[in-house]
């Protein structure tokens, strides 16, 4: 309101009268009433007094008929009267020539700016002739127009008039920083995260943005992969001073536990992400991060909890499942749950995504199989046959056919534990020892079976290893 009344008292007082000759008004008395009721910031009054001036002196000069039909629109402009706009267009249209017609259109922008309309606002800023306008107040039309095609997400247009503002030499402070925050959002939008962050962080003493850089300073700290950054920034954006919703905290720790997470460094993470976990509801829970929770409680030996996390990942059949399936199995295993753990790595065993994985859950399967079952050739024979089948080139052949072997023995079925000695790669004393043994009560099993001439070979066998 100061900057009309200063305005247009400079510009009555001053300028106009003399330029445009205009001499006593024909009604003093109106004139002044509407002249008193403007000075003194009564709108409403002014306006009325200006309209009803005008339609009892028509035959005014032209310079005072416009210089009271501008005052009445700018009135209607600051009151957001709905025919602003109709005012603006009516005095552009009569006074075409007229220095006060730009004012009248610079005023109409702003009172659309101030209204956050930002589509005409956008309009009206473009129609304006920049030819006449002090640097100073060309710096604030860029910014202005910058920022209402930042609001219609019109991004491109936005981000060379923010720019402008944000390089120039006699740039405003007040339009500066603005133009510096919603240029770096634009950047971080529009996949330039480094940039976005270096124009954050030439933001950060800003008091008016203290609530709001920091987080965006440690998004795209994460976002650019800089862990070490972020993990070092966290006091910073947790500290008191800066004022969070919980769900941005939320979010925040998410992404600090997500970095130490990353560096392996599970004890730290486990804090944060427990804060974002707890946090997140329904698809905020996602199977990723309720993986990343799981075993982020498994490193830390929480296997409860761990176990909890996994069993919202193995819904599905794919790599996550299989890996949830596995380290389930080993939090069961330290739970000294070994049936569970079974299960567990059957169904690891049974994915191939992740081909080591599959390995080890077959063979750690075949074992639990072998340790647990009562009767032997129900699982653990035909686990152990599955994994020897499968991966005949295995470092843990060897330890695959010993358990076939005991399993043989303990059935007293001797045919197939010489079966499975002979395809023990590395005859360490123990092997030797069973296989003598083996050897010698296959002959004896003969022998009494009345097959004689089977058993003499198998006693020979027996002799293989003296």
């Amino acid at each position: 309101m100061k900057r009309f009344h200063a305005l247009l008292t400079a510009v009555a007082c001053v300028h106009l009268l003399p330029l445009f000759g205009i001499g006593q008004p024909s009604n003093p008395s109106d004139w002044e009433r509407a002249s008193h009721f403007w000075e003194h910031n009564k709108l409403s009054a002014a306006q009325h007094h200006y309209d009803e001036w005008r339609v009892h002196n028509n035959e005014a000069p032209a310079s005072q008929l416009a210089l009271a039909e501008y005052r009445a629109t700018s009135c209607a402009i600051q009151l957001q009267h709905q025919d602003a706009e109709q005012r603006v267009e009516r005095f552009l249209k009569r006074y075409p020539e007229h220095p006060l017609g730009r004012q009248a259109q610079w005023d109409f922008a702003n009172f659309l700016y101030r209204k956050k309309d930002w589509k005409d606002a956008a309009a009206a800023f473009d129609g304006l002739s920049t030819l006449r306008m002090k640097p100073a107040q060309k710096l604030e039309w860029q910014f202005k127009r910058g920022h209402a095609y930042f609001e219609l997400e019109e991004y491109e247009e936005a981000r060379l008039d923010l720019f402008a503002v944000m390089e120039a030499e006699d740039a405003l402070t007040k339009f500066r920083e603005p133009a510096r925050y919603y240029f770096s959002h634009i950047s971080y939008i529009k996949g330039q995260p480094q940039v976005a962050l270096e124009g954050f962080q030439s933001l950060a003493d800003d008091p008016a943005l203290k609530n709001v850089v920091p987080i965006y300073i440690a998004q795209l700290l994460h976002e650019t992969e800089q862990y070490d950054r972020l993990i070092d920034y966290a006091p910073v954006v947790f500290s008191d001073e800066i004022k969070m919703k919980d769900s941005q905290r939320a979010d925040i720790s998410r992404l600090v536990g997500d970095a130490l997470y990353k560096m392996q460094d599970f004890l730290s993470a486990l804090p944060y992400l427990e804060v974002a976990y707890h946090e997140a509801r329904g698809s905020g829970r996602t199977r990723d991060f309720s993986y990343q929770m799981g075993y982020t409680y498994y490193q830390a030996e929480s296997y409860l909890k761990a176990l909890t996390c996994f069993a919202l990942v193995v819904r599905d059949t794919d790599d996550m499942a299989q890996l949830a399936h596995y380290h389930a199995a080993a939090c069961y295993l330290a739970l000294d749950e070994k049936s569970k753990a079974k299960t567990s790595f059957k169904k690891a065993s049974e994915l191939g995504f992740d081909s080591d994985v599959q390995e080890d859950a077959l063979f750690s399967y075949a074992k639990l199989a072998y340790e647990l079952t009562f009767n032997p050739f129900d699982d653990a024979v035909v686990a152990i046959e599955r994994y020897l089948a499968e991966y005949p080139n295995s470092r843990r052949n060897d330890e695959a056919y010993g358990f076939l072997l005991e399993v043989y023995m303990s059935s007293k079925n001797y045919e197939r534990a010489l079966a499975a000695l002979e395809q023990i790669g590395t005859k360490t004393p123990e092997v030797k020892k069973a296989y003598q043994l083996v050897s010698y009560n296959r002959g004896v099993e003969l022998f009494r079976a009345a097959a004689y001439e089977e058993s003499h070979a198998y006693f020979e066998s027996a002799r293989t290893y003296p």
